[in-house]
């Protein structure tokens, strides 16, 4: 987290997690706020967007506005940029997906 220090809710750990939050925000108008970023690159680009969970590495890693997303997994949700309020589960889930109010659950299945 390196510019965050005047938007408030704020968790940020792993390397580069949340690095440029709250460049150009409007923190009067909420812009920035209650995210959490857990892994390297987590939630990385993110500017203004707000109330959103990513955990994993490069979970959320472009986006910049886009607000109430969770991103769960390696790469999940890795590509949106603006889309909002999406829900993605295991390793690059949604990953070329943008867009609003999408759901992507994937979870790979091996046959012994």
């Amino acid at each position: 987290m390196f510019s965050s220090m005047e938007a408030s809710n704020i968790v940020a750990i792993g390397d580069s997690a949340l690095h440029n939050n709250g460049i150009g925000a409007n923190l009067s108008n909420d812009e920035s706020q209650a995210n959490t970023a857990v892994g390297s690159k987590a939630f990385k680009s993110n500017t203004k967007g707000k109330h959103g969970t990513a955990i994993g590495g490069k979970a959320l890693m472009k986006n910049t506005t886009g607000f109430f997303n969770t991103a769960v997994g390696y790469e999940a949700l890795a590509e949106n940029i603006t889309g909002s309020a999406n829900a993605a589960f295991g390793q690059a889930a949604l990953n070329k997906k943008y867009g609003w109010r999408k759901l992507s659950i994937w979870s790979p299945v091996y046959a012994i």
